[in-house]
């Protein structure tokens, strides 16, 4: 017998949004700078514009995130009180995203639905719960 389990569920095809994301009423998106300002984020938020869920782009995310990054996201998170927090992009934002999603769990007891839209293909940040997260002030 042959099994090959990573843990989450991988949607694929033009409905994987209407699927995943139609019972959303309001959405916590994360991704970088070059997403949100090409225009690329739209994507999503065209999505959510089309259904009526409300939406915050916080797209303060660079290369290798940085502690600094994941805490301004559990604020603005915190005060928008999503119930469903989106990564949308490579994997420096899968990275914060998933930082973001998981502490503020424990923080301020976010319930929120975590959904990855992976904009790349091989860090496989997208299929693993570990992310890499930088301390600045220790390099």
């Amino acid at each position: 017998m042959h099994k090959f389990c990573l843990g989450p569920t991988v949607y694929m095809g033009a409905s994987s949004l209407e699927e995943v994301l139609s019972g959303t009423k309001k959405a916590f998106i994360v991704t970088d700078k070059f997403m949100h300002e090409s225009g690329k984020v739209s994507y999503v938020s065209d999505f959510f514009d089309k259904i009526g869920a409300e939406y915050v782009i916080f797209s303060d995310v660079s290369p290798d995130p940085d502690v600094d990054a994941v805490a301004e996201g559990i604020k603005r998170l915190a005060a928008f009180d999503a119930d469903t927090t989106v990564a949308f992009g490579g994997g420096s934002a899968i990275d914060a995203a998933k930082s973001i999603s998981h502490i503020s769990g424990g923080v301020i007891d976010n319930k929120a639905v975590f959904v990855v839209i992976p904009t790349t293909s091989g860090t496989g940040s997208e299929v693993s719960r570990y992310a890499v997260i930088t301390d600045r002030e220790k390099i």
